[in-house]
């Protein structure tokens, strides 16, 4: 399982994949909202819904309604879900079995629970992280 752990305003995902608001060339950088269009000139900024290819990591990016963007990453064989609405959880683009959910809205636990999704979750839609197992929340 990846190390989730929070940098400032950024949310790093086995110091490797970071996901936040602003853009960044260094790193790979997941955006929480649609760019106004395609970006070529960016390779390690993710901000327009595709499939991408990333330094052995691909990513699926979705777009919601309100231009809020889900992603499921594929690397060290095993998929990860950035999860921002309810409407992701309940579509085919979600994969049912993922080695770890990252929740970024209140109530997206819940429907994961509701869709008898297993496996690890970090819920950081609150001011304190909540983490576990789908079914078995604990505090950290």
């Amino acid at each position: 399982m990846a190390t989730i752990e929070a940098l400032g305003e950024w949310i790093c995902i086995a110091k490797k994949i970071y996901f936040w608001e602003g853009t960044e060339d260094k790193h790979l950088c997941l955006a929480k909202k649609l760019w106004e269009s395609m970006r070529y000139d960016r390779s390690k900024q993710i901000d327009f819904p595709g499939e991408y290819e990333v330094d052995d990591i691909s990513i699926v990016a979705t777009t919601d309604k309100n231009d809020t963007l889900n992603y499921v990453i594929d690397f060290w064989n095993k998929k990860y879900t950035i999860v921002q609405s309810k409407r992701f959880l309940q579509s085919d683009e979600c994969p049912e079995e993922c080695a770890q959910r990252i929740f970024l809205a209140p109530g997206l636990k819940d429907k994961a629970t509701q869709n008898e999704y297993e496996g690890w979750f970090v819920d950081v839609s609150g001011d304190e992280w909540v983490t576990g197992k789908l079914g078995m929340a604990v505090e950290e």
